[in-house]
């Protein structure tokens, strides 16, 4: 079976860049408000669970708590 991708044209772009983070985020009086440590150390992430050598399903984590699972299904017989 052909990739999905397979014959299409490719484009030569630069990765992907995260805007600069703002040097502080004010409160509603106006003062900067501090971060909690948990927040501050959050990052995102990809967790890959497999059965056996196939991709079950892929769960997102975004820095801003967010989850999103994918679940791979595959034809019959593959």
């Amino acid at each position: 079976m052909k990739s999905f991708l397979h014959g299409k044209k490719t484009l030569s772009v630069s990765a992907l860049q995260l805007p600069p983070a703002p040097a502080a985020v004010l409160s509603q009086s106006g003062a900067a408000a501090p971060k909690a440590p948990a927040e501050a150390a959050r990052s995102a992430s990809v967790k890959v669970m497999k059965e056996g050598d196939k991709v079950a399903c892929l769960v997102i984590t975004c820095a801003c708590g967010e989850r999103i699972e994918i679940n791979c299904i595959y034809p019959v017989g593959s």
